[in-house]
């Protein structure tokens, strides 16, 4: 049975610079024509944002619009509406939909890449993939080679056929500590590219690549300071800028990347400009 998500959030509580850094932040998410609406629905308690079930992408919003409201989540409510009822669920129950959208559309999943879905990497939209030629609603956009290969779906960069048939990969990255020939296979011809301003280095660590956790800020990586103090030592120098002054830019003017080793669970970072 087809369902709709709604978001309700109440934000009278909140003072207005509490409500400004929200709004801001917000606006990162979601498209501009959606965002005046948001922003007037957002000072009463009204639906502010919806979301089919067949709208991943904005399902994922949903995760990280809440994401925003960190202490004040008694403020918001989450419902799921079908044709017969419409109940409140929790965030455990929000966790649950998505992943369970993963298993019902068979959707890949990526080692070296495990949040691909979340990370901005993958574009959402009804199209036919110009490998399989079959209809999907999950696509990487681009990719390195001689082909011009615009459409194709997260399927085909999963199981090589893109990367074999079309002589096409998707990264274009060489390890420096390690030397295995199917680590870089998988990586460059099966994993989908990071999003990012400028090409950046595939972290390693263990013999292998870490996967890629995504885009963070210095909030992001402050419970993990001690634990990346040598890469953010080594970011700053790439800047000539002292180490508070690269943590204060990470929420401005740098973009950090944060990886995870797959074997020891170690937290690494690199950044690039916009």
């Amino acid at each position: 049975m087809s369902y709709t998500l709604k978001l309700e959030i109440d934000l009278t509580e909140l003072n207005n610079n509490q409500k400004g850094k929200f709004l801001s932040e917000v606006i990162k998410l979601i498209p501009a024509q959606d965002f005046q609406s948001f922003r007037r629905a957002v000072s009463k308690k009204t639906e502010v944002y919806t979301a089919f079930d067949t709208e991943y992408d904005k399902i994922i919003n949903i995760r990280k619009i809440i994401k925003l409201l960190d202490d004040n989540m008694m403020n918001l409510s989450i419902y799921q509406e079908t044709e017969e009822k419409k109940i409140i669920i929790s965030l455990l129950d929000l966790e649950n939909i998505i992943d369970e959208f993963k298993v019902i559309h068979q959707l890949p999943y990526f080692t070296y890449h495990p949040n691909v879905y979340e990370s901005g990497t993958i574009s959402y939209f009804k199209d036919i993939c110009e490998v399989c030629n079959q209809e999907s609603s999950f696509f990487n956009e681009g990719c390195y080679g001689e082909s011009d290969l615009e459409v194709i779906c997260v399927h085909c960069i999963a199981s090589g056929k893109a990367g074999k048939e079309h002589n096409v990969f998707f990264n274009y990255q060489y390890p420096i500590s390690f030397n295995d020939d199917k680590k870089v296979e998988e990586l460059n011809l099966r994993t989908p590219s990071i999003l990012s301003w400028q090409e950046i280095s595939w972290l390693e660590h263990c013999n292998d690549f870490c996967a890629y956790i995504g885009i963070v800020d210095c909030e992001g990586v402050s419970h993990l300071e001690s634990e990346l103090h040598s890469d953010l030592t080594i970011e700053a120098s790439k800047y000539n800028l002292d180490y508070g002054d690269f943590k204060n830019a990470l929420d401005s003017n740098i973009v950090g990347h944060l990886f995870k080793c797959l074997h020891c669970g170690k937290h690494r970072l690199t950044t690039d400009l916009p």
